[in-house]
């Protein structure tokens, strides 16, 4: 092979590195601008779903419980959740956290009515956005309508 042969196969080869790694640079972006939007959602559960949760989420909580939307089901799901953080988020994680709005849901048991507020955190991946975190605070309604 001519020395003309390989610069011109390095330069081709050096513009498809440069190509890919714009391209993945963008999809990234994409995906994380995809989790931002997300974390400014009020209605978590339109937007989340099981498969979404990170593994150790699954461990904590079941596909059954999470797809349960009664307010029994949806209580005893929170309070597993309450206060409950499996990951840390990094600096750049989206979260709920953010947003002067953050998700909240209110429920009527056979233990009263409670007011739940979330932190949803997200990790976004390359091809998909991972919930690490929903964090639940669980607050009975009458002590909030009282202060």
């Amino acid at each position: 092979m001519s020395h003309k042969n390989q610069i011109i196969i390095s330069i081709v080869a050096s513009i498809l590195i440069i190509l890919t790694a714009i391209c993945l640079y963008v999809q990234f972006v994409h995906m994380d601008i995809e989790a931002n939007e997300l974390a400014q959602v009020d209605n978590w559960r339109k937007v989340v779903t099981y498969e979404m949760l990170s593994d150790k989420l699954k461990e904590v909580i079941s596909e059954e419980e999470f797809n349960d939307c009664t307010d029994s089901g949806k209580y005893n799901m929170y309070c597993k959740l309450e206060n409950l953080e499996l990951e840390k988020p990094k600096r750049h994680d989206p979260s709920t956290s953010w947003w002067k709005t953050p998700p909240f849901d209110r429920v009527k048991t056979d233990d009263g009515d409670f007011y739940i507020d979330f932190r949803i955190d997200y990790r976004t991946h390359l091809t998909r956005i991972e919930v690490i975190n929903i964090i639940t605070y669980i607050s009975p309604v009458s002590e909030i309508f009282q202060n």
